[in-house]
């Protein structure tokens, strides 16, 4: 039945997708020309960055067309509680969008990279990771990673599929990779899945990014699927019951499946997607000190 659905919509949309890089290419250079960038290409508020002091690093990982900004009001409120937060930026995000660095080999490299950095002047590090964050986070460990811990927002488990029409995203992906170059732009139609949007609070999200970087952070999922019971560490996890970006129901079945002694469910019912900028995420802040804590 899939297959049928697939070939009756690549028979149908075939000649209006096949015009879509041509249309979301010249929207997103439209755009280009009012972005403001740093001196190595990188988008003005999405850079890296670390705040506090301490012997605990939290190393935060933001996620999918997201950026280290998702944190700006976590990320202070942990270094108030005197952990050293270290806010990292993935590869690709941020960058201008024809960059070469969509790959789920070079968000390895570069979380690896990071944690051995933090291992060097910490006696803990922890990984905090959001939405796609939260699934390298998991890779991570999976793959032998050594840190103490995993807090898990609103994690990448699995795509949701209330916004999408007709098939699931990851066949809407799958549609599209037959007709589309790896560079084509795909543009994010969604508004952002937040229930109390702040005027001037931005995660910096990328509108437009690559086939191929939807193509590696469906290897990311693909990577971790089916391997709770192998997760070594601490993991407290945190979702959001209403989000329209992942599966909560598909993370919370992932977080039972969990061997480890050490876990703990925070459910937030009144957050969106976008949880550490969106209601709740003074509670969270509460919630990953005491977890820490507990471990320490």
């Amino acid at each position: 039945m899939t297959t049928l659905l697939l070939t009756i919509a690549s028979l149908v949309l075939a000649a209006p997708l096949a015009l879509y890089p041509a249309y979301t290419g010249a929207r997103a250079w439209s755009r280009e020309r009012s972005v403001v960038r740093d001196a190595a290409g990188i988008r003005a508020g999405a850079q890296a960055f670390t705040l506090g002091e301490g012997e605990v690093t939290l190393l935060m990982v933001h996620g999918f067309a997201s950026s280290p900004a998702v944190f700006q009001r976590m990320a202070p409120a942990l270094a108030e509680r005197g952990y050293r937060c270290r806010v990292m930026r993935l590869p690709g995000f941020g960058e201008w969008p024809g960059s070469p660095n969509f790959s789920l080999a070079s968000w390895r490299a570069a979380l690896d990279a990071e944690v051995q950095a933090a291992r060097a002047s910490s006696r803990e590090v922890w990984l905090v990771g959001h939405s796609m964050g939260g699934t390298l986070a998991l890779d991570h460990v999976l793959r032998g990673g050594a840190v103490e811990g995993v807090v898990l927002v609103t994690p990448l488990i699995q795509v949701s599929d209330k916004r999408s029409i007709l098939l699931p995203p990851r066949q809407w992906f799958d549609l599209g990779q037959r007709l589309w170059p790896e560079a084509a732009l795909i543009e994010t139609a969604f508004p952002v899945d937040i229930h109390d949007p702040l005027p001037g609070l931005d995660e910096k999200r990328d509108l437009y990014l690559p086939v191929v970087a939807y193509r590696e952070m469906f290897a990311a999922v693909d990577h971790i699927t089916g391997r709770a019971d192998a997760v070594p560490c601490p993991v407290l996890m945190a979702v959001a019951p209403r989000d329209l970006v992942v599966d909560s129901l598909a993370a919370t079945a992932y977080f039972a499946d969990l061997a480890v002694e050490q876990k703990e469910l925070l459910v937030m019912p009144e957050s969106g997607h976008v949880l550490p900028m969106d209601r709740g995420w003074r509670e969270l802040v509460g919630a990953v000190d005491s977890f820490v804590q507990r471990r320490e």
